[in-house]
């Protein structure tokens, strides 16, 4: 582990979609009946808000949250009042902090600024800070941990899995030169990651490594399923579902591989097109979750969809924001929260699509996804501050 810190924009290779939403300037989409419309709830009311500029997705443990805030710094507060416990910084440079994520592992918490950090979750002391003599970038893509290992893609092509309680890099693997691993997910024997290569063409796929040892178990680039192609770089996911590792493409094509091999087991066309693949020819980013027996997407498009896992027939489908859902999905057994990028958070019933209620907005926005805990619901608003909510109970 060194602790020498590499330029913010060497070869810096931030995921560009809200640019592209932008440029395509989609709308929600009205498809006729399928269309869920259902009735507005006013939100609940907010447990606490504290001030500032936060950021990213928390997490929570023994009545504390921790979140990120824009001012690279970690901030922990009590859950149930949000009295400030502990503050902590990364030290990080430029603007504002580019990761987007902390996860709780043992008795460290582990925060994504440019590098990587752990700090002690009880006083926030900062134990370590990861610059990989490979690589850089790790805290921009931080995933997930398991075992008391915590799992990073980055710029550098590479991916990486880090001893959580020292900051020591347990293995390392090459995806490819000029290409972006994005933030892997852990599986009880896996590690898989999305990757983009970045060409004349944006090509990209899965791959998957052995979680103890980092061998490689099996790559799956995404086909071509436009004709011309827009880029098959990945834009979604992936997630863990069974037997299937699930993730989407540039185009807005869901792909189902098989776990064991990386074939592809089943296909959801773009939006829009029908099943041999013609149709409208368009980029989009559908953010992924399983519910139960349901696979949730959402899309630039503003659409939120439905499709049973065991089908892949659309259950519901909803658009209530006609703006680009943003990158990431929340859900509990009864609630999809899905953020947009005009700022809103959306919560929609899981079985049905209709909506429990809304909050948030262009002034005072929650682009970032949520954490769904047992203690409550907790947003990060980069005007509205740190916000928790108590989970309501619905009929």
């Amino acid at each position: 582990m060194g602790d020498r810190h590499r330029p913010i924009g060497r070869r810096s290779r931030t995921w560009v979609f809200v640019a592209l939403a932008t440029a395509i300037g989609l709308a929600g989409s009205q498809r006729g009946s399928a269309i869920v419309i259902g009735s507005r709830r006013q939100a609940p009311a907010p447990r606490w808000v504290v001030a500032g500029h936060a950021r990213g997705t928390p997490d929570v443990r023994d009545h504390v949250v921790y979140f990120l805030s824009r001012g690279h710094e970690v901030v922990a507060l009590d859950a149930q009042t949000g009295v400030l416990r502990w503050r902590g910084s990364t030290m990080g440079g430029g603007e504002a902090t580019q990761g987007t994520r902390v996860i709780l592992v043992g008795d460290l918490l582990v925060a994504g600024d440019y590098d990587l950090f752990g700090f002690d979750r009880t006083d926030g002391r900062l134990r370590w800070r990861l610059v990989p003599e490979d690589g850089f970038g790790l805290g921009v893509y931080l995933g997930a941990a398991c075992e008391g290992a915590v799992f990073a893609g980055s710029p550098a092509g590479r991916v990486y899995a880090v001893k959580a309680e020292s900051g020591g890099v347990l293995w390392s693997k090459l995806v490819g030169s000029d290409t972006t691993v994005f933030a892997p997910v852990p599986t009880s024997d896996l590690v898989v990651a999305g990757f983009t290569s970045f060409g004349k063409t944006q090509t990209g796929g899965v791959v998957a490594w052995d979680r103890v040892s980092g061998e490689e178990r099996w790559r799956r680039s995404f086909p071509a399923w436009n004709v011309p192609a827009v880029g098959t770089g990945a834009a979604g996911g992936p997630l863990a579902a069974g037997s299937w590792i699930i993730a989407s493409s540039h185009e807005g094509v869901i792909y189902a591989l098989d776990r064991l091999t990386g074939r592809v087991s089943w296909v959801i066309p773009n939006l829009g097109q029908r099943a041999d693949g013609r149709g409208p020819s368009a980029q989009d980013f559908r953010p992924l979750a399983v519910v139960g027996e349901l696979l949730v997407a959402g899309s630039l498009t503003g659409e939120v969809v439905a499709y049973e896992l065991a089908t892949r027939r659309v259950r519901w489908r909803s658009v209530p924001v006609s703006a680009s859902v943003a990158f990431g999905l929340a859900a509990d057994d009864e609630t999809v929260y899905v953020p947009y990028l005009t700022g809103q958070v959306v919560a929609l019933h899981v079985s049905t699509g209709v909506e429990r209620w809304r909050m948030g907005g262009s002034a005072h926005g929650f682009s970032w996804v949520p954490l769904v805990a047992e203690t409550g619901v907790y947003l990060a608003g980069s005007e509205a501050g740190f916000v928790a909510l108590s989970r309501p109970s619905f009929p």
